[in-house]
This record gives C-alpha cells, structure tokens and sequence, in this order.
C-alpha cells in the first residue's frame, strides 16, 4: 500500500554497529495537511534526519503581516512538532533528531 512502515530504532542501531545487512532509507512528504497530523506520532523518529521547507519570502519584513504570521506559526509547528516527537527522554541518550532548514 502506500503507507509502508518505518524501520525501526533496533534495527538501524543494529547497521550503526555494523550488525546489520542493509540500512532502508524512506522518504516522507508530511506536507503539512491538518488530516495527516495524527500520523506524525507514527513516523517521526530520533533516529531521521528531517528536511523543514518554508518560503522565505513570506517571512520577509516586507510581507504581508498576516501572512507573515501565518508562515512564521506553521515553521513553528513543524519544528515543536519533529522536536517533541523526536527527542529522546532518556537521561543520556543526547537530543533530537537533526533539522534541516530550507528557506
């Protein structure tokens, strides 16, 4: 189908120790519907880079001030968004998952 499922945190460990075969790369497009949001607990994980779009454009002074608004709370979002859903709560274990800001 076209969900398919993310590998998980033992077996990408397993590759970083070099006891794993093969690393699997996925590639998701969140794209920022309200529908998908509840899917976000399912494939956001420590262990993934994240790629953050936004124009910047509208995060320019000379934007229109709502929109201005509007982009700088949805850049907002998505950054608390992979930051809770990505951090580590174990003592010890380091912070989040990288974010890659493209502007």
């Amino acid at each position: 189908g076209a969900v398919q499922k993310m590998p998980d945190d033992v077996m990408i460990l397993k590759h970083l120790k070099g006891e794993g075969d093969s690393l699997r790369l996925s590639i998701w497009d969140l794209g920022g519907q309200k529908e998908f949001y509840p899917l976000h607990l399912l494939v956001l994980s420590r262990l993934a880079v994240y790629i953050v779009c936004f124009d910047m454009r509208l995060l320019s002074s000379s934007a229109d001030p709502e929109e201005r608004e509007k982009a700088i709370q949805f850049l907002r979002f998505w950054l608390n968004s992979v930051f809770s859903s990505s951090s580590s709560i174990e003592e010890g274990k380091g912070g989040g998952a990288p974010i890659v800001l493209v502007g």
